[in-house]
């Protein structure tokens, strides 16, 4: 860990109870900036080792044989004779308090690592010089090496929902893309109200996607959306199912119960293809491979107040997206495209 705040203020680093006196294991910096362990309703192990700002901490918690040690840097800070059966009801958190945000860590945390069955250490030790690895026990293993799946503006927790997935069988470039099966896998955004969906002037939409497989699919949605009446003000970015307006498997994308753009092309072909949307003034356009496919008059706000932005299912999560999803990038504020455009050649950059 690296604290960036140190003060006479308490920090979370693990906290997963569900009340002070809950069988939990929970450590924290206390008010005298020290590392210390609690559970049960009482203080077991407090550090001696007065904490500063600004500078990585190697922390241990280790039961052997009945005797719980807390470590810092390899050191013991302490030892309690713990024969506890920790057992968990509540939500696991990482550098937040149980019952408010008041007591938040700041700083970075890595390398996070949780084993089961196995004291990794019995004595005195060495912080590793590498990031840790998944031994046997592992749990949960929070290297940050490689996010995988994330955002690159670093605004927004996408929680990859089913086993969506990075996969190297086809990317536009790169050498991998998201994977989605079609059977309950999507992403999961924030809450809407996290503005990520929130358009109330120009903005524009953008994806690659590849895929042989349409059934009214959700590309990109917040979940105010029902599948069977579309209603709400947020926007909604779909393959057509063969039902609906337009070609099987074109492009389409609603609002308010209403499909108000319609692509002409079949994009379900198992190739790569350009998907955008985007708002200039009071007109909203459909591209596909740069090419524009439909437009219309429309300077609504597309605003949600409740639930969550999906990526590769519809508001109901029943509308699974098979197929893959390259570069997805939402921009607000600006039109990138007004008319017919080449295709990005290139991934997007990150900055």
């Amino acid at each position: 860990m690296y604290p960036t705040v140190i003060n006479s203020s308490i920090k979370a680093i693990i906290d997963p109870r569900s009340s002070d006196s809950s069988a939990h294991p929970l450590i924290w910096i206390n008010a005298s900036n020290q590392i210390y362990y609690f559970t049960t309703g009482s203080n077991r192990i407090v550090g001696t080792t007065t904490l500063t700002a600004n500078r990585w901490y190697h922390v241990a918690l280790v039961r052997n044989s009945g005797t719980t040690t807390l470590y810092l840097d390899g050191a013991s800070e302490g030892s309690w004779a713990d024969t506890v059966n920790y057992v968990s009801s509540t939500v696991f958190r990482i550098a937040q308090r149980y019952t408010s945000t008041a007591y938040n860590y700041a700083g970075y945390l890595t390398n996070l690592r949780i084993v089961k069955g196995t004291a990794v250490y019995t004595a005195a030790f060495t912080p590793p010089t590498s990031p840790p690895t998944a031994i046997s026990g592992t749990e949960l293993l929070l290297n940050f090496t490689n996010a995988g799946i994330g955002d690159y503006t670093a605004k927004n927790d996408l929680e990859t929902v089913g086993n969506t997935q990075i996969s190297t069988t086809q990317s536009q470039w790169g050498g991998s893309s998201m994977y989605f099966d079609g059977s309950g896998d999507y992403l999961k955004g924030n809450q809407a109200t996290n503005n990520l969906y929130q358009f109330e002037s120009d903005f524009t939409i953008e994806m690659w996607i590849r895929s042989g497989s349409y059934a009214a699919v959700g590309l990109a949605y917040p979940t105010t959306f029902a599948t069977s009446t579309f209603t709400g003000t947020g926007i909604g970015i779909k393959l057509q199912d063969s039902g609906g307006v337009g070609t099987a498997g074109c492009a389409c994308v609603w609002y308010n119960n209403s499909q108000i753009l319609t692509g002409t092309n079949n994009v379900a072909d198992n190739n790569w293809h350009h998907i955008a949307v985007s708002r200039n003034g009071s007109t909203i356009k459909l591209f596909v491979d740069g090419a524009e496919q439909d437009s219309a008059t429309n300077s609504a706000s597309f605003t949600v107040s409740s639930g969550y932005p999906l990526i590769g299912a519809d508001s109901t999560t029943a509308g699974n997206f098979t197929g893959y999803i390259n570069d997805l990038r939402v921009t607000k504020g600006v039109a990138r495209y007004t008319t017919g455009f080449t295709p990005p050649t290139a991934a997007f950059p990150l900055t």
